[in-house]
């Protein structure tokens, strides 16, 4: 079962009283019109304007553009890779690649914040490094979820745009980079691009997902929320035929009205020598 805060329950709350332990060490301030919400005390100016990671954010993306610039003008070979700090990940290809004279190395491991909780646009605004157990931890306290959640914890949010993340979710939203609004993408020329299903370049956005890094640099995504419930009701049903069991999927995603989540799994025999399978 899943269990977040109730989205009404700090309604009669002043600003500048903090919050209760469950919403994240967060406090009541205002929003950018004056109206009062939960923020990030670490956050600056308590969303009047630019936080101070949002202002951070913004120096980073220039020198990490002024390095490919100045790459590209003098035209000099070799490699760009992203150096993420140590960080374990999952590669589509040998760690050997990053190696090698005259690569130029993008210092990613600054891209680790959840910049904003936009209610009013139902967004996060999110930084490439960040893990899927990150953003739910700031996401919940506003009674959200992004739309499309991964299951590992420890998946970023640059690893799901660039490596198709789906999860149960996905018959509704379809794959993680579906449910985002846009992002903003360094390219090897050092330009910044920000591109999404309504702005910008949308080939380029819809291409980002299974790319792995090689159109370009994901700096920030806008992932969409949705309101999240204290509880979810988990109901299994088990299948000992894999044809039955995919009917009984179909109906149920293509149905008037399908339930938030859907997952399936199937086991192997019990007697390997045998043919039943259980879904």
């Amino acid at each position: 079962a899943l269990s977040c805060p109730s989205a009404s329950h700090t309604a009669s709350s002043s600003p500048g009283i903090p919050a209760s332990p469950s919403a994240g060490g967060l406090v009541w301030g205002k929003d950018r019109k004056g109206n009062p919400t939960l923020v990030d005390p670490n956050d600056g100016a308590a969303h009047a304007g630019q936080s101070a990671k949002e202002r951070r954010h913004e120096e980073v993306v220039e020198d990490l553009s002024s390095t490919l610039k100045t790459h590209f003008r003098e035209g000099q070979p070799g490699k760009i890779t992203m150096a993420r700090g140590g960080r374990a990940g999952h590669r589509v290809h040998d760690s050997e690649l990053k190696k090698g004279g005259g690569a130029v190395r993008l210092d990613v491991s600054r891209l680790t914040n959840v910049l904003r909780v936009d209610e009013e646009r139902m967004v996060a605004v999110v930084e490439p490094q960040v893990t899927m157990e990150k953003l739910v931890d700031k996401t919940l306290p506003f009674g959200l979820l992004p739309k499309v959640v991964p299951e590992f914890k420890h998946i970023t949010v640059g690893g799901a745009v660039m490596g198709t993340a789906l999860e149960s979710t996905s018959h509704e939203h379809g794959l993680f980079l579906d449910a985002c609004e846009r992002a903003e993408v360094l390219l090897p020329d050092g330009r910044v691009e920000v591109c999404g299903p309504r702005q910008g370049d949308r080939e380029l956005f819809y291409a980002l997902s299974g790319s792995y890094g090689t159109l370009g640099c994901l700096l920030k995504v806008e992932v969409g929320l949705v309101r999240c419930t204290p509880f979810v009701k988990v109901c299994y049903t088990l299948y000992t035929d894999t044809e039955r069991a995919l009917g009984r999927l179909r109906e149920l995603v293509e149905s008037p009205n399908p339930p938030p989540f859907v997952e399936a799994i199937e086991l192997p025999p019990k007697d390997m020598a045998g043919t039943e399978t259980v879904v």
